[in-house]
């Protein structure tokens, strides 16, 4: 009898075991590529979708992050996304214009100049509503966004204090129709210039400098090779996260849920921390020695006034979602 029980213990561990084994070799495997490292708010953000979505199931879903440009440059990452052959990719609307140029909306300049208007920008209906145009135009399901802060402009020549100041820097910029055209309006010579490049391209005079969020600013540690870090607050900025459509439809009802539910702490998560993350931000560039200043009042109407024609030759293309979104945002 003993000898049985042995025996059955044995075969119950193996049995056990082997559905272990089926269980991970099922596992469904996201490999979600990031520009960031995983100490930014929006990395942080991600860690804590890869931990939510693979407790809530079970394991059945596996997260791969993959920080910092692992798999490849920002294009050639969302394309693989659409291909199929990545399965997630965060970036921001000016870079997925190349492959839905009306997304390019988020770009314009002083669209959203608040926190609070910017809450509302990225919980509209509107939004959703132009983020399912962009599936059916590209191909790749946008199933969140994880919000990024105010942009300002940081370079090695000056302090941008007046828009005069402007004239001639050359300002790293994405890859966007709008923000080029932003740019060019504020009198800047605008270069574009992978994510990937950009840090060596300012330390060697490629360019004078660029223009990001200030966490991003921090994190990425352009102090090092740029000291004037001026508070433009230009273009209000987020990642949008990517999904192959083809992966997400894959999905069993309770694992679509789960993901769901996933990236929506991811969301709440990375705008409580940005925002704390913006306001140290300032405090973290001037240790690494950078002068930052903030631009007067009257300088940012001046700003605002320049860009002017940047609406004049991209806001008709943008409607009806343009009016619905001021209508939504309330600046």
């Amino acid at each position: 009898m003993i000898r049985v029980a042995a025996v059955q213990r044995v075969a119950a561990s193996v049995a056990i075991l082997g559905a272990l084994l089926v269980s991970q070799a099922d596992a469904k495997t996201i490999r979600a590529g990031l520009t960031d490292p995983l100490d930014t708010p929006h990395g942080k953000a991600m860690v804590l979708f890869k931990e939510t979505l693979e407790k809530e199931t079970n394991g059945s879903i596996k997260v791969q992050l993959f920080p910092s440009l692992q798999l490849g440059q920002i294009l050639e990452q969302v394309e693989g996304v659409q291909q199929g052959s990545q399965e997630m990719m965060m970036a921001t609307p000016a870079w997925f214009s190349r492959f839905y140029p009306a997304i390019d909306i988020f770009s314009l300049p002083y669209l959203v100049t608040t926190w609070t208007s910017g809450e509302k920008l990225l919980a509209s209906p509107v939004t959703k509503e132009i983020w399912a145009e962009a599936e059916k135009a590209s191909g790749v399901k946008i199933v969140g966004a994880l919000p990024v802060g105010f942009r300002n402009v940081i370079n090695k020549k000056r302090p941008v204090r007046s828009i005069e100041d402007m004239a001639g820097l050359k300002i790293r910029l994405q890859n966007s129709p709008v923000q080029l055209a932003t740019f060019k309006a504020l009198g800047a010579n605008p270069v574009v210039v992978s994510w990937g490049e950009t840090h060596q391209a300012v330390q060697t005079g490629i360019v004078d400098g660029l223009e990001n969020s200030l966490p991003i600013l921090v994190s990425a540690k352009f102090a090092d090779v740029a000291e004037y870090v001026s508070l433009t607050r230009h273009f209000f900025e987020h990642f949008l996260v990517f999904v192959n459509p083809k992966f997400y439809a894959g999905l069993t009802p309770d694992e679509k849920r789960a993901y769901d539910n996933a990236m929506r702490r991811a969301e709440e998560r990375c705008l409580e921390l940005v925002k704390k993350a913006e306001a140290d931000a300032i405090a973290e560039l001037e240790k690494e020695g950078a002068k930052v200043n903030e631009l007067d009042a009257s300088v940012v109407a001046k700003f605002r006034d320049a860009v002017k024609p940047v609406y004049d030759e991209y806001g008709s293309k943008f409607e009806p979602y343009q009016s619905k979104l001021r209508q939504t945002i309330g600046d």
